[in-house]
């Protein structure tokens, strides 16, 4: 199942399950310039290590996919979904920014 979220459900969705599992969508240039959210995996989509990465995940578990602006996310979304993923969000209309700041307003 792959669903789509703006910001306020992510931090609605982070603030009720400490089990799910953040995953970075941008680049290693782009998380060394800005940072990443504490916890989140990495999974850049033009690194060929990133398909062994993301098949390795547990299928079963939620995950939350953040990237710049949410094109990067979909896209590895619509592939774990395929996968066989059963609880997959992606955020979308906003990126890494928008989610860091509401969380730090939240106190995450």
């Amino acid at each position: 199942m792959l669903k789509s979220i703006n910001v306020e459900e992510a931090v609605n969705l982070i603030k009720s399950n400490d089990d799910i599992q953040l995953i970075d969508v941008r680049s290693q240039m782009e998380i060394d310039m800005s940072g990443t959210i504490e916890g989140s995996i990495l999974v850049d989509l033009n690194d060929p290590k990133s398909e062994k990465l993301v098949n390795s995940l547990d299928k079963e578990k939620k995950y939350l996919l953040y990237c710049a602006s949410g094109s990067r996310s979909i896209l590895l979304g619509i592939y774990m979904d395929k996968s066989g993923f059963l609880k997959v969000y992606n955020l979308k209309d906003a990126g890494y920014g928008q989610l860091a700041i509401a969380l730090k307003d939240m106190g995450k």
